[in-house]
């Protein structure tokens, strides 16, 4: 059994997902398990993940027979993996070589922690036809902060691919809400903080790249409703929240 399992849902991604995969493929910790999740693509992603699990068997692929949301298809890539630790890779960001062996180590050396996050190097950049970066911008995110509860109420400053968590952890609060299109890691992070501290590590380890196809770019309207859906959910009303982007929480520039 591997120590970690690798979540990699996708969707129609079939010019970017190589370079998520190749980041997997590069780290320099070599005891994982990666799961690639495709929902139902129209293009030519499964013949890609099916040459990268012929490339190399710690990579193992699921292909659904209907299109799932991004939090279903986490879900389903959770109960095929084995490992004790779970960690999640979208398909269009990257690894940095080191991700796994520094965060492990974290694990490694602190026996009691369930869930540790890293620093993110958020970047939007630019595509030519064949999805080669022609630019890119460091972009201003509110990211890359010691963990603050009552933060987390306001705002999802952790980013998905920069965590790995038990899968104790999991386990004790529930799946990802499949009725979540976006914000289904926010959704988690609450419902885990209430039951697990989180540890930093202060360590550009990702990179979260920002492109015009992200499914991040939603209108600001669907935002706010799902944003409503997700503290009323987690009950968290103003008396427990702190001022919207509290002003200790520094953007990422």
């Amino acid at each position: 059994m591997a120590r970690v399992s690798i979540i990699v849902p996708t969707r129609n991604r079939a010019k970017l997902l190589p370079k998520a995969l190749e980041s997997i493929l590069a780290q320099t910790y070599t005891d994982w398990e990666c799961i690639v999740i495709d929902d139902i693509s129209e293009d030519k992603t499964l013949g890609i993940i099916k040459q990268f699990a012929e490339r190399d068997k710690r990579i193992q692929y699921i292909h659904l027979d209907k299109h799932h949301h991004i939090a279903k298809a986490r879900n389903i890539g959770i109960r095929a993996s084995q490992s004790p630790l779970i960690a999640y890779l979208d398909d269009d960001d990257i690894y940095y070589r080191d991700f796994l062996s520094e965060m492990i180590s974290h694990f490694d050396k602190n026996p009691q922690c369930q869930f540790a996050y890293c620093k993110v190097m958020p970047l939007v950049v630019e595509y030519d036809k064949n999805y080669n970066i022609i630019k890119q911008t460091r972009r201003e995110m509110i990211i890359n902060k010691p963990f603050v509860k009552e933060h987390l109420y306001e705002i999802n400053y952790i980013s998905i691919i920069s965590v790995i968590h038990t899968r104790e952890l999991i386990e004790q609060v529930g799946n990802y809400d499949k009725n979540l299109y976006t914000h289904d890691d926010w959704d988690m992070f609450l419902r885990m903080a209430k039951v697990a501290d989180f540890d930093y590590i202060p360590q550009f380890l990702v990179e979260y790249r920002w492109h015009k196809d992200s499914i991040s770019n939603i209108n600001k309207e669907e935002k706010e409703k799902v944003r409503g859906y997700i503290l009323d959910k987690n009950k968290i009303d103003s008396a427990n929240r702190l001022q919207r982007y509290p002003p200790d929480i520094e953007r990422e520039k």
